[in-house]
């Protein structure tokens, strides 16, 4: 006998390309990046956030860069891709390397939440908050 298959749920995913420098800071400017978030799974995730922290290599807590509320993604019903992007400022905490990490979740229950969170390393940029 089979196991009864799950009920369509919902997989919202961040892959490693999916988080992007689009400019780095300087001159007294914020740096750009842009999040782009995939619902890989059969149904619809409801009440998506993404969150953007940012973290010193040096240690110690990461800062909330940025926390948005981007409503629903639908579900790939037709295999075609369902994402949304997303482009925001960003600021180094202080001088030295830093961490990016971009995390998103749901109401919607998930077939997995390991594909929830990306981070990617930024070389000292020479300047801070």
């Amino acid at each position: 006998a089979f196991d009864p298959l799950p009920a369509t749920q919902t997989d919202l995913a961040i892959g490693p390309g999916d988080l992007r420098i689009t400019r780095m800071p300087g001159d007294n400017q914020p740096g750009m990046i842009s999040v782009t978030l995939h619902n890989i799974g059969t149904a619809v995730a409801t009440d998506v956030e993404l969150e953007v922290l940012v973290q010193p290599s040096s240690g110690g807590a990461p800062k909330q860069q940025f926390l948005k509320k981007l409503g629903a993604i639908q579900s790939p019903a037709d295999l075609l891709s369902r994402q949304k992007t997303v482009t925001l400022p960003w600021k180094p905490m202080s001088s030295g390397n830093t961490t990016l990490v971009a995390r998103v979740r749901c109401r919607s229950g998930e077939i997995t939440s390991a594909n929830n969170r990306v981070s990617i390393s930024v070389p000292d940029t020479g300047s801070s908050n």
